[in-house]
């Protein structure tokens, strides 16, 4: 599927059932950071629906089954459904949120304030639970918490220095009263400094500088390689068990952390800006600069299903020795009719 998502789309999530796409947009030349909404079904003539995130949005972040969105403003945020938009919790805080981020389960939530101070929620009873700060007052860009807010883990920027922005990963684990962790997270194999590109939902892995990372120690896990430039998209599938990234030129690598190994391919999407994984893993949306967004079926028996249901019959036996030789026919379609020719 492919839709014309516009050139200000600055993110993009699927909905719990993986049946819409939210496509949210930033703010456009010299506007004050905003941020909106649209929902896209999957229908053959996808069209636009309206979700309504409040005014002067400031930060909003999904949560990894789909279902809750959190929407910041100044001095509030919000948890909110994302199907409806109707508010189910509402928090407040000094400051502004700048990044936010929720559990996988939605249960709860965590923001970073434009003072580095780090606050964290809990949906049910609706409360806040811990608040802390880094020492060094450093910009958080990015922020994870795990399922039961066991830990809560922040990206932070420094300064430019010659080799870069210094990137460091901060881990606090309950009750949160001191940092248990923090290390130098982003950089190359050449020594420069490069940016954390994703943090997996339930904060087991970190992916930076074509390594995947153990945020709680901050070794490596195992290394992707890949040449993309820095700064390339990448994205980590809600279970936390895959990892899809921008390679070479016009290419997306899908890698298995497990089997740490490539298990996937997709060829020829230039332009790179944003990649995000469906709630059951059915899907990777791709989003290109201009807006062009595409959604990829990812597994065998969904590409199987999809290429029988274009079809109007099985292959011919003379049709199927050109593509499989001497395998032993069978229809690959067991709906479809088999054609008379193709019968023993």
């Amino acid at each position: 599927m492919r839709i014309a998502a516009g050139p200000e789309t600055d993110a993009i999530a699927f909905s719990a059932d993986e049946t819409h796409l939210l496509v949210f947009s930033g703010p456009s030349a010299n506007a004050s950071i905003e941020f909106s909404a649209k929902g896209w079904d999957f229908a053959p003539d996808p069209q636009p629906s309206s979700l309504d995130l409040g005014p002067s949005v400031t930060a909003f972040a999904v949560s990894a089954e789909g279902r809750s969105v959190a929407v910041a403003s100044a001095g509030k945020l919000r948890i909110i459904d994302s199907t409806s938009g109707i508010t189910r919790h509402s928090f407040s805080l000094a400051g502004t949120a700048k990044v936010a981020a929720l559990s996988p389960d939605g249960d709860f939530l965590v923001a970073a304030t434009d003072a580095a101070e780090v606050h964290l929620w809990q949906s049910e009873p609706p409360k806040e639970i811990a608040d802390f700060k880094l020492p060094d007052r450093s910009a958080i860009t990015r922020l994870a918490v795990s399922p039961g807010a066991t830990n809560v883990i922040a990206i932070s920027s420094g300064k430019i220095t010659r080799s870069g922005v210094p990137v460091q990963a901060h881990v606090w684990k309950s009750p949160f009263t001191t940092e248990i962790a923090a290390f130098s997270a982003g950089h190359d194999r050449s020594g420069f400094q490069t940016d954390v590109c994703a943090l997996s939902a339930d904060g087991r892995y970190l992916a930076a500088g074509g390594r995947i990372l153990d945020p709680d120690t901050g070794q490596t896990v195992f290394s992707v390689f890949t040449s993309a430039r820095a700064g390339s998209p990448c994205a980590f599938s809600p279970d936390g068990e895959y990892l899809a990234a921008a390679g070479d030129g016009e290419t997306v690598r899908i890698w298995s952390i497990r089997d740490q190994e490539e298990v996937a391919r997709i060829e020829r999407v230039p332009d790179l800006r944003y990649l995000a994984f469906s709630p059951g893993g059915k899907y990777l949306a791709t989003l290109q600069r201009g807006g062009n967004l595409r959604v990829w079926l990812l597994r065998y028996e969904d590409l199987a299903a999809e290429a029988c249901s274009r079809l109007t019959r099985n292959m011919t036996r003379s049709e199927w020795r050109e593509y499989f030789g001497d395998q032993a026919y069978h229809p690959t379609c067991p709906q479809l009719p088999v054609p008379e020719i193709a019968k023993p």
